[in-house]
């Protein structure tokens, strides 16, 4: 009976261990899910700020051509108000030419009558 009892109590033992193993290896597959779970939601979360990063790129893209946009409107407006200046300056020295001119002409009529 000796020899039965010791196989009962190993048989008993080796299932103790099994039970053991099987619990630690369930335990040890719960922490690898979380952890994969984790990985998952920081990936999704990595994917986000770069989704956010683009979309934020686009749009300084946008401003940016838009901006160059603005300053070549303003550009065009401001060499349109010299050009205005200068045929305003031009047309002043045509007037004044032709007062002067106007003015030559009185002098020599007048000045060549006897």
């Amino acid at each position: 009976m000796d020899e039965n009892v010791l196989g009962d109590v190993a048989a008993w033992v080796a299932v103790v261990v099994a039970l053991a193993a099987a619990g630690i290896a369930s335990y040890q597959a719960r922490i690898a899910s979380r952890q994969a779970r984790s990985a998952s939601e920081q990936a999704v979360a990595a994917m986000n700020q770069a989704a956010d990063a683009k979309r934020q790129a686009d749009a300084a893209e946008k401003q940016v051509s838009l901006m160059e946009g603005q300053l070549a409107s303003a550009e065009a407006d401001r060499n349109e108000i010299r050009i205005a200046k200068h045929r305003e300056s031009l047309s002043d020295i045509l007037f004044k030419s032709r007062e002067i001119l106007i003015n030559l002409k009185r002098l020599f009529l007048f000045g060549s009558r006897p």
